[in-house]
């Protein structure tokens, strides 16, 4: 049972931090949806493992001069503003509302001068699972779409590859950690229990490092196909490197409570800053790009980023287990990834015999693009009084969706295609305006999730 990756708009290789999200995302996928169905059905599915990423970003939109067009004038500059975000965003807002993580739609109110003198300590003790959580969120950024970066010089050797992406499964290693010690602080309010914010910081540092630790032991049995982190990891100090990050994230944290009990910055205005900073950024120029070009080109040239998709999920659909079977097939799409999914599966020259068991879009536009009927058999008959949707495309068993109302690209799919061809699954994991298109990926719950579908869809097959 193969799993298979289709990235969005946006994305190159040689974006920083992209090797380590791969190596992030696999190993998340592996630590729980592949755990979790072998030992559901143990020996069933010896084939189940995590597939390479169908990658076709070296194919999306380039820029002849460079972007040299953009004017260097910063927004937050122009609008007079010298408040500067903090890197960590989510504690900000958490600290800021003096209240438990706020719903994604919700106004932020100002700060005011009567902050506690130790934020942090009110925090936990009013939400310890959201204020751990929040500790570690900047991790978020490494799935959001970075800004255009030129090739890397010189490009990477095969041994610098596997560092970085060893250094991903580290870093989903750390998330889980921190995901357990968030779990647990929320059963247990003397977990955290502390008098000073320094203090809290502490034990967050130590619960998590201690639950890094535990995880970081490769299993004493290891499933065919599925690489452990012990057995392949070429980082040396990968210990060191993961207690580090965890250091360095503790240590904004306390710079943040700092800029909360002592500047009476208005949350709301520190967002809009820094939502049209990243509006007018250089990454938003090439996001749009992609689109263009797949729109304009994306069957042409050999080989095309059509091409590309299509014959990424032939081979996937290929793959058979160690028996010569073939085994049920997994597909994720994130943002317009599933777009270019959706358009290759209800084209003519796709093949029906081709079955998709289980599809996850998240973060996607699909049902937009169906509004705007921009794929290539767009009916235009749909929709009407006997055919209200769309429906799914034959090849798919199983269909199902992630959005977050924080995610401004994510759309609810169910109201086009019709609640019988897919499911829309809410995410509220706390993520904000800023993170939320990339969020879905560094949360355990969403992986979970999507181990709860794969668990009742095997129990269907044959």
């Amino acid at each position: 049972m193969p799993i298979v990756f289709i990235h969005g708009v946006n994305t190159r290789w040689t974006d920083a931090g992209y090797v380590q999200a791969v190596g992030c995302r696999r190993a998340f996928f592996e630590r729980i949806v592949v755990k979790a169905l072998q030992a559901r059905f143990p020996g069933r599915f010896p084939g189940f493992a995590v597939l390479p990423d169908i990658y076709w970003g070296d194919l999306g939109v380039s820029f002849a001069w460079g972007l040299k067009s953009i004017p260097a004038t910063s927004v937050l500059v122009s609008l007079g503003s010298g408040a500067t975000p903090p890197e960590n965003l989510d504690l900000f807002m958490l600290l800021a509302t003096g209240a438990p993580a706020a719903a994604p739609s919700s106004v932020i109110v100002s700060l005011g001068p009567t902050a506690a003198a130790n934020p942090l300590v009110a925090a936990v003790e009013r939400n310890p699972m959201e204020f751990v959580r929040a500790i570690f969120a900047p991790e978020a950024a490494r799935f959001d779409p970075r800004e255009p970066t030129a090739p890397a010089t010189p490009l990477l050797t095969a041994k610098d590859w596997a560092r970085a992406e060893s250094e991903g499964e580290h870093l989903a290693l750390m998330l889980l950690a921190a995901d357990e010690v968030a779990r647990k602080a929320s059963h247990d309010p003397n977990l955290l229990k502390a008098t000073t914010d320094a203090e809290v910081l502490e034990k967050i540092q130590d619960e998590t490092t201690k639950a890094y630790s535990c995880l970081a032991v490769p299993p004493a049995v290891a499933a065919p196909n599925v690489v452990t982190l012990g057995a392949l990891d070429p980082l040396e100090n990968a210990a060191r490197w993961v207690r580090k990050r965890i250091e360095n994230l503790v240590n904004g944290a306390t710079t943040v409570a700092t800029t909360v009990r002592d500047e009476a910055l208005r949350a709301s205005t520190l967002l809009l800053f820094k939502a049209l900073r990243d509006e007018a950024s250089r990454r938003g120029l090439r996001f749009l790009g992609d689109v263009f070009v797949y729109l304009e080109r994306g069957r042409l040239g050999a080989p095309s980023i059509n091409s590309v998709v299509v014959n990424g999920i032939k081979a996937a659909a290929a793959v058979k287990n160690t028996k010569g079977e073939r085994e049920p097939l997994i597909v994720v799409t994130h943002s317009f990834g599933s777009e270019l999914l959706y358009d290759a599966l209800t084209a003519d020259d796709f093949p029906d015999d081709l079955t998709i068991d289980l599809w996850v879009t998240v973060g996607a536009q699909t049902s937009l693009f169906a509004e705007m009927r921009l794929y290539k058999t767009s009916p235009s008959a749909v929709p009407s009084a006997t055919h209200p949707e769309l429906g799914k495309p034959p090849q798919v068993r199983r269909w199902i969706n992630f959005y977050d109302p924080a995610d401004a690209l994510s759309f609810m799919h169910e109201p086009v295609f019709g609640e019988a061809a897919v499911s829309d699954i809410l995410v509220g994991a706390g993520a904000n305006a800023v993170n939320a298109h990339g969020h879905y990926f560094v949360v355990p719950s969403f992986y979970e999730r999507i181990a709860q579908d794969v668990g009742s869809l095997c129990v269907t097959l044959p």
